[in-house]
């Protein structure tokens, strides 16, 4: 059975009567929390030794990467094993954080003077793009494809990047960690008049994607991607906080920092079609009314508190909220009510990351092991190339078994080993016919001369029979060679460009 579950993080255990207010066991310095929402609730793992403010947890297939709000550092959990793996420190506090690449390889991160880093966490190699901000990145989202991410700061710019031209190898080995001018951002948007509270970029992996962008000058503005244009412009009643994007990218719901939530639908304004599909940045401002916001929850006592973080379920029917209180709550996405809270966690909700209930730990085609970051900008190529080889000897270590197991589908070579057998059993099959054939013949003393000439006429097609399919065989396997050569030569080819 499928289970739906979460990593939620929490700055820093609050006071006795919100740790006492826990729903959930209190671990002595817990700091991530691993929930299981369906089919019931449950507290799967407790990390400790952690404290991260909003946008700073992200997820990989393997790990979970949080960077700690009162330190320079980056705490490492090894998902699987439930514990701490490593603890990364870096030169300056982390701000903001996200993954990308394949199975969430590539650690994008913020700083608090504005840098821009990202680091492979199966190599090490640490890159460094040029100074773009000039104030503490506060939000970075990467699309589906992990073509572009986009960075927001504090300086109201947001800027649009790609991976590509980040990680290219065509410099030197020792510019690595080099501000190289190729490291520059494509685009630079610069609509926003306030700091840049929270960013989110559509599912689609095609060149038509958006990205969505919510400051504290209280506008929303949808751009696109590719080209860095301007679509629409939303002018929202309350400051936004957080923000999380609709599967199917047809709304988007923002949290304000009264508690309330709003719903904005881009198929509303227009019958025919959306803003997104018209892509016009002529359009005028629409503006949001306040009225058709959802209230936040209170009580007669408390005020509202403040949302931190958003998160959908993975059926997007439900809508997971995280409060300043400590709270876990859940609405309706359907009619917008409150269903309840989920749990309390003794401190305030700052990331709520889900985990896709396909994706099964361990069975990723990325390595399990995270290389801390080599800062040093004298990388040798001599010793990424011994890294790479390293990675290559662990892939060719993995048994048949498991990477049968691991495939998506029936490996080729399993199907021919199956084939081949099958043919193998065939062909004895029909040696072993024709064998009672001939024995019957032989006991037949008045067999005449035109049936032993018959049956030498048999076992000579029988004989082409077999070395045709030999012939196959070999054909076959000469074919396999060529593929393996060339997926060698370009293996050493790679290796060389290192």
């Amino acid at each position: 059975m499928l289970t739906e579950e979460i990593f939620a993080s929490i700055q820093s255990q609050s006071a006795t009567k919100t740790i006492a207010a826990a729903s959930v066991p209190v671990v002595k310095d817990a700091g991530i929390f691993h929930l299981t929402l369906r089919p019931h609730f449950s507290q799967s793992a407790v990390f400790k030794k952690s404290s991260s403010r909003p946008c700073c947890v992200a997820l990989s297939d393997n790990h979970v990467f949080a960077a700690q709000a009162d330190k320079a550092v980056i705490h490492v959990y090894n998902r699987e094993k439930g514990a701490q793996e490593l603890t990364v420190p870096f030169g300056e506090r982390v701000t903001a954080l996200a993954t990308g690449g394949d199975g969430g390889s590539w650690v994008v991160c913020g700083t608090e003077s504005g840098s821009v880093l990202i680091w492979e966490t199966y190599s090490g190699r640490v890159v460094k793009t040029q100074q773009s901000h000039v104030q503490a990145v506060t939000s970075i989202a990467v699309d589906k494809s992990s073509q572009y991410f986009l960075t927001g700061s504090l300086d109201s710019t947001v800027l649009i990047w790609t991976f590509a031209s980040i990680l290219s190898h065509s410099q030197t080995s020792d510019q690595a960690f080099s501000t190289s001018s190729s490291r520059t951002p494509v685009h630079t948007l610069t609509a926003h008049r306030a700091p840049i509270t929270a960013l989110a970029v559509g599912h689609s992996q095609s060149s038509s994607n958006f990205a969505i962008s919510i400051s504290e000058d209280r506008s929303m503005l949808i751009w696109h991607i590719s080209q860095g244009v301007l679509l629409q412009t939303y002018l929202l009643p309350q400051i936004p906080r957080t923000l999380v994007l609709d599967p199917a990218d047809r709304a988007c719901y923002i949290g304000y920092d009264n508690g309330n939530i709003q719903l904005i639908d881009f198929y509303s304004q227009t019958s025919k079609s959306s803003i997104l599909e018209q892509g016009s940045s002529t359009q005028s401002a629409i503006d949001v009314s306040a009225l058709s916001a959802w209230p936040a929850p209170t009580d007669s006592k408390d005020e509202a508190p403040t949302i931190n973080c958003m998160a959908l379920s993975f059926d997007a029917t439900r809508l997971l909220v995280g409060y300043s209180n400590g709270k876990i709550g859940s609405w309706a996405v359907g009619n917008g009510t409150f269903e309840g809270d989920v749990c309390t966690l003794p401190g305030a909700v700052t990331n709520i990351q889900p985990v896709n209930p396909l994706q099964r730990i361990g069975c990723s085609s990325v390595s399990h092991l995270v290389i801390k970051p080599k800062f040093d900008a004298n990388i040798s190529a001599e010793s990424q190339r011994v890294t790479f080889s390293s990675m290559a000897d662990q892939v060719r270590s993995q048994s048949k078994f498991s990477a049968a197991l691991a495939y998506p589908g029936f490996p080729a070579d399993l199907l021919w080993a199956g084939v081949l057998d099958l043919q193998a059993k065939n062909e004895e099959k029909s040696r072993q016919t024709n064998g009672k054939a001939n024995e019957e013949e032989e006991e037949d003393f008045i067999a005449l001369q035109d049936d032993k000439e018959q049956q030498g006429i048999s076992e000579v097609e029988m004989l082409r029979q077999q070395v045709k399919s030999l012939q196959n065989t070999q054909r076959e396997s000469f074919r396999i060679m060529r593929e393996l050569r060339k997926e060698r030569d370009g293996f050493l080819k790679d290796l060389g460009r290192t």
